[in-house]
């Protein structure tokens, strides 16, 4: 184990315990050497980077404790993204504590370095609980699970990850054919009524939980389980958007043209993709007029192979930001198409595909779509098993943003509008608010309203609908614990006061973390996001 421990992976690519390897060319050796070690001890890559995680001597609270002098520092995990350090005197518990670690607490070499691990454990713990979070999210769509020994070694016994392991619904199956839920409190798995489940024996294998698992009533009462315990989820579960085939999708049989005919910015569609682990390579221009075999999703466990169609347009870019050669900087999107493992000569019929793993490739797409597309392909048509590749053509633009908030993310909007009709009416801005099928209306004490669009989050004005430019709020405010949100961006001043909506470059929403994620992936590649439409 002593050879590959050091070394974690994280969403942004490979990670070593001090830092993030952003080379693509080592990064992949990296990965090589991962996943060959893990098929050594039969663990394969994503074992593999389990076992490697550093706890940074984190325990149970997520908390480290170090006396430095006269000091007491304490080092705290607060959220995926949040680690910080508080002082206070040793011999005084209840004084104020504060930021950082004090001067005068380096009173030798010693004490210096371990100030210095607490600094890099604070830089470095982030990076790898974004790797942590990515693998139990993306685990659900490769039907990952763990033999009960190894799930406590791996998410309960290194207590920088179970910081998440707590915060996730797991399913646990019977040996009786029955599944149960349960969430980590107290030392053991309960169910949704607080009460203790039975302890798995060893050949049980525990897996992330998915509400397609369940009815909607099972989801809302998880949420509300959660919200009663002010549990912040790592990433959405019970309020995960689920995408189903409908008769019009099985009508054409082998492919879905639900996200057909955007015109998304190339750059951030690529990265979005890739950070939600598609195989995806930028349309260079000497790929123009031709089919491009990427977007690539595989499932193994699942024998399939997904495929997102899409081409360049429009004009090159010589600079290719982190791409090589002549990159559109626009792609034109296409059909969803499901093949077997075996080869992508003969699509599958949608009807085969299993439900979590369509509902999955669906919704990542949905994502990086809503992240990174500027306007519709107004010559866009589909021609069945003939497909035509869309004209080099950036029309509409002005009026795409209102169009695709309206009706191009149907269930993330119907998701999202069940869980603010639960927690609005409880919140003190509830009565300045009017919740409609698509939107949030809010009533400033300025005379001024706006709309939140439960899609995009983007917020016009009502009168003229004009977008309104989202800043960092400074009043701070109520956050409901749904679950983790980026950073906090106010409404109007006249709203701050009672209530901030956590929102990230404009994008997310109090329920809404994943844009966030990924515009976090975005900033990290060095792309700009903006603020604002």
């Amino acid at each position: 184990m002593g050879v590959f421990a050091a070394w974690t992976h994280g969403s942004a690519g490979a990670d070593c315990r001090r830092g993030v390897v952003r080379d693509k060319a080592i990064s992949v050796e990296v990965n090589k050497a991962l996943a060959e070690t893990g098929r050594h001890v039969d663990l394969g890559l994503d074992g593999t980077r389990e076992l490697s995680v550093e706890d940074w001597g984190v325990v149970p609270g997520g908390l480290r404790l170090e006396r430095l002098g006269y000091w007491a520092v304490t080092l705290r995990v607060d959220s995926t993204r949040s680690t910080v350090i508080e002082s206070r005197p040793w011999d005084k518990a209840d004084a104020a504590p504060k930021r950082g670690i004090p001067k005068d607490a380096l009173v030798d070499a010693e004490a210096n370095d371990l100030a210095d691990d607490l600094k890099a454990a604070v830089e470095d713990i982030p990076k790898l609980l974004r790797g942590v979070r990515a693998r139990f999210d993306l685990s659900i769509r490769k039907q990952r699970n763990w033999a009960w020994p190894d799930w406590r070694e791996r998410f309960l016994e290194n207590e920088l990850v179970a910081t998440h392991t707590r915060r996730i619904i797991w399913s646990v199956p019977w040996p009786d054919g029955d599944r149960a839920k349960g969430i980590w409190q107290d030392g053991r798995l309960q169910d949704v009524a607080g009460k203790g489940l039975d302890r798995p024996v060893d050949d049980v294998r525990l897996s992330v939980w998915h509400p397609l698992l369940a009815g909607t009533s099972d989801a809302i009462e998880w949420a509300d389980r959660l919200a009663t315990l002010g549990i912040r989820r790592p990433f959405q579960q019970a309020w995960r958007p689920i995408y189903q085939l409908t008769p019009r999708k099985r009508d054409t049989g082998t492919y879905s043209n639900r996200f057909a005919g955007h015109i998304p910015h190339q750059p951030a569609f690529v990265a979005v993709l890739r950070q939600r682990g598609s195989d995806t390579y930028s349309r260079q221009s000497l790929m123009r007029g031709t089919p491009v075999a990427s977007n690539l999703v595989d499932l193994p466990t699942c024998g399939i192979i997904a495929q997102f169609w899409a081409v360049g347009i429009g004009a090159s870019n010589p600079s290719g930001h982190d791409y090589s050669g002549a990159a559109f900087d626009y792609v034109t999107t296409d059909r969803v198409v499901f093949f077997p493992q075996t080869g992508l000569d003969r699509p599958l019929s949608l009807d085969r595909i299993p439900a979590i793993a369509f509902s999955e490739v669906m919704r990542d797409i949905e994502l990086a779509i809503g992240i990174a597309s500027i306007d519709r392909d107004q010559f866009w048509t589909g021609h069945g098993t003939d497909a035509v590749h869309p004209a080099n053509q950036l029309v509409g633009a002005k009026t795409y943003r209102q169009s695709f908030a309206a009706h191009g993310s149907a269930e993330l909007v119907a998701m999202r509008h069940k869980a603010l009709a639960r927690f609005l009416p409880g919140l003190e801005i509830g009565p300045k608010t009017k919740l409609s099928p698509t939107e949030v209306d809010v009533s400033g004490t300025s005379g001024r309203s706006y709309a939140i669009h439960l899609g995009t989050a983007a917020v016009p004005m009502l009168l003229g609908r004009r977008h309104l430019c989202i800043v960092p709020s400074r009043a701070g405010g109520l956050t409901h614990p749904l679950y983790h949100s980026k950073a906090m961006r106010s409404l109007p001043k006249s709203c701050r006061n009672s209530f901030c909506w956590p929102m990230t470059a404009g994008l997310t929403f109090p329920i809404f973390s994943d844009r966030s994620d990924c515009t976090e992936a975005l900033q990290d590649r060095g792309h700009r996001v903006a603020t604002s439409w």
